[in-house]
């Protein structure tokens, strides 16, 4: 490791000089103390070759040897008023963030108050346990704290779950069939079951056992995980938890790290870095001020950074030309340590490491600023008029967000905003990106769209795969031949399409028309309000006749039906299981796969029953697929479920549903199957 040197005041301060962060302050032997001598009273020792810039101090001509003391808030209370400190301040923000610093002691002007807050009691004593991961969805609201404390709140602030880890959490994330924490130690934990299951470990070879492994970000995108830890190394793992890729990034500490369809984003204290998402490949670099937090829209990054500021990057670049267009969106009174984007894209919010709240719209105008009274806001989550935010003081807080105050500017911004070309080269006008009309989402248009991504010997090998033959169960159904990723990409496009476009797409004899017609609804359901819910689920119930291949059933029928039923009655399900369409009956079973992630079994299992006996492959791989999962839950409401019916389950049924079990145990079930 190298290291520069900062004086501030009459003290020393280490900047990392590979990834920009904050070491700590110097601690200097005395000039004839010996280095052994200097260990025993300060513990282990850095050599003089590790600060690069040593020869512009004078008075460290001696040194040899020194040791490295971490800050305590003394330090950061003379960073942000003493004026001899003031040039650090873009080391001690992003350092004030991972410690949870709060730097509003005394609120002042115009304070906003939370419609709820809950601060979970601290067992162990009277000190604040800041919380940095928080995830919010149309159902519930997580929050997580640095004594690994987790908790599930619904939108009212009453608590419906809590988790236990062993160490600190820092991220939360969500996919369609669970939610996940990372952990200290290290480890990915699946929180759908009673108890939370390390399902990966993350933890480097490089780091000793005995060291915290700290991961500081986590996206789930693409139908794959990405983490970044703090020391540097991005792994992409798929939906199964597998190993995809590894890449050494050298800039781990990411209080911005997100991915799209195309990209993996990466904020760190040098700046915005954005990754190939299929190989990991480095597609731009761009250099700013440490950054602290940061949003993705449609098509540009946002970022707030320790020199104050909101950029807004576009999300294309050229590594070899080194460009990208930025330009500064707003400014703030403080560091901005979290900000939250609404549903639309055309408010964001930010708030600094001194209390404050802002609004701004997307042309960097001031809606309005507020204080807050219960500490810092570490991060932040929209969710349809919702607000919600994490504390330096273990806080998590529901602000509603009134649409009076989100349409006039209190403030013009503080300077005009300006097209900037990268610090390390100019931008080559054939480089610049001609800036486009925004597209018409027309069926049209989406209909062009997928003609264009058509493939036709992936079409050939499609049709194979998913048995369009004659005779075999999706006989006549006609392949364009385009990936699953590609048509996502075109759902979130074009999810602004009404019924009526999104029916002649499931009544289209392109298997890709209707995947992408079912999966715009699943990207218009997670945004819906209850009554535009029950309008989604009423669609999808009309046009099951569209819903007949197994991809189509399993990619949709969870995050519209699945997620709906969970608060409603499931009678509808039932009637699905005992019609006489094969894919009616798949909905059935697949849909129970989003109660099982809540604890609930019951309808699983009594499906499951109904369907024992059917003729087909397809149900028997869904209700084994759906009972394995079960047992993933808990393995005795398995056990009991097989004991009774094992000797009836048809064999590829009984096959999947006990594939987790050891070798032993499996055989024993498959010896009592009638089915061979």
């Amino acid at each position: 490791m190298s290291y520069l040197i900062h004086r501030a005041g009459d003290r020393l301060v280490l900047e990392n000089t590979l990834t920009g962060a904050l070491v700590g302050l110097m601690v200097c032997p005395s000039p004839n103390e010996s280095r052994r001598m200097f260990e025993y009273d300060f513990g282990s020792t850095e050599s003089r070759n590790s600060l690069v810039n040593v020869d512009g101090f004078p008075d460290l001509d001696y040194l040899q040897f020194y040791g490295v003391e971490s800050p305590d808030a003394s330090h950061y209370d003379l960073c942000y008023r003493d004026q001899s400190w003031q040039h650090l301040r873009h080391l001690f923000y992003a350092e004030g963030k991972a410690i949870g610093y709060n730097a509003n002691k005394s609120p002042s002007g115009s304070t906003i108050s939370p419609i709820w807050q809950h601060t979970p009691p601290n067992e162990k004593g009277s000190w604040k346990l800041p919380a940095w991961a928080l995830y919010a969805d149309h159902q519930n609201v997580w929050m997580g704290n640095r004594n690994g404390l987790i908790m599930a709140l619904d939108h009212q602030g009453q608590i419906n779950n809590q988790f236990q880890l062993p160490k600190m959490t820092r991220c939360l994330i969500a996919n369609e069939h669970s939610i996940y924490a990372t952990c200290d130690d290290g480890n990915l934990y699946d929180l759908a079951g009673k108890l939370p299951q390390a399902v990966y470990n993350a933890r480097s070879d490089a780091v000793s056992i005995w060291y915290d492994f700290l991961i500081y970000g986590l996206d789930y995108n693409h139908d794959c995980f990405h983490i970044v830890d703090l020391y540097g190394q991005i792994t992409q793992l798929d939906a199964q938890l597998q190993l995809q890729w590894k890449k050494q990034a050298n800039q781990g500490r990411s209080w911005f790290f997100q991915a799209d369809d195309d990209a993996i984003y990466q904020g760190h204290p040098k700046g915005v870095t954005a990754y190939a998402i299929a190989s990991g490949k480095l597609l731009w670099n761009y250099d700013t001020a440490a950054v602290l937090c940061g949003v993705l829209t449609e098509d540009t990054v946002i970022v707030g950074t320790s020199d104050l500021h909101i950029y807004e990057l576009s999300k294309t670049g050229d590594i070899k030309a080194k460009t990208n267009e930025i330009k500064i969106l707003a400014v703030c009174d403080g560091a901005p340590y979290a900000c939250a984007i609404s549903e639309d894209q055309q408010v964001f919010f930010v708030a600094d490491h001194q209390g404050g709240l802002y609004a701004f719209n997307r042309r960097g105008e001031k809606l309005w600023q507020q204080s807050l009274s219960c500490g810092v806001i570490l991060s932040m989550r929209c969710v349809g008029d919702r607000l919600y935010g994490t504390t330096t003081e273990g806080t998590i807080l529901c602000f509603e967000i009134a649409s009076a105050m989100l349409k006039i500017p209190i403030s013009p911004l503080p300077q005009p905003l300006t097209s900037m070309p990268s610090p390390s080269a100019s931008i080559p006008k054939r480089n610049r990106r001609k800036q486009e009309p925004a597209p018409i989402s027309t069926l049209s248009s989406l209909q062009t769209d997928l003609q264009a991504l058509a493939n036709p010997q992936k079409a050939i090998a499609l049709a194979r795969y998913f048995q369009t033959g004659q005779g075999q169960y999706a006989e006549g159904d006609r392949f364009l031949g385009i990936t699953m990723p590609e048509q996502r990409k075109l759902a979130k496009k074009y999810r602004d399409l009404g019924f009526a476009e999104i029916s002649e797409l499931l009544n289209s004899e392109w298997h890709e028309y209707r995947l992408t017609g079912l999966l715009i609804l699943t990207y218009q359901f997670a945004k819906a309000t209850p009554t535009q819910q029950q309008a989604i689920v009423d669609f999808y119930l009309a046009n099951t006749h569209a819903i007949n291949n197994w991809d189509l059933v399993d990619v949709t029928c969870q995050p519209i039906l699945g997620l709906y039923l969970l608060q409603c009655d499931r009678q509808i399900l039932y009637q699905l299981a005992n019609s006489a369409s094969l894919w009616e009956q798949r909905i059935a079973i697949v849909t129970t796969g989003k109660f099982i992630k809540h604890g609930q079994y019951q309808d699983t299992l009594a499906i499951a029953e109904l369907l024992l006996q059917h003729p087909h492959h397809l149900i028997h791989k869904a209700v084994g697929w759906m009972l394995r999962e079960v047992g993933k839950q808990d393995r005795s409401v398995l056990l009991e479920f097989l004991d009774q019916h094992a000797s009836q389950m048809p064999r590829v049924m009984l096959r999947y549903a006990i594939e987790h079990f050891d070798q032993p145990q499996r055989q024993a079930y498959l010896q009592r199957s009638a089915l061979k």
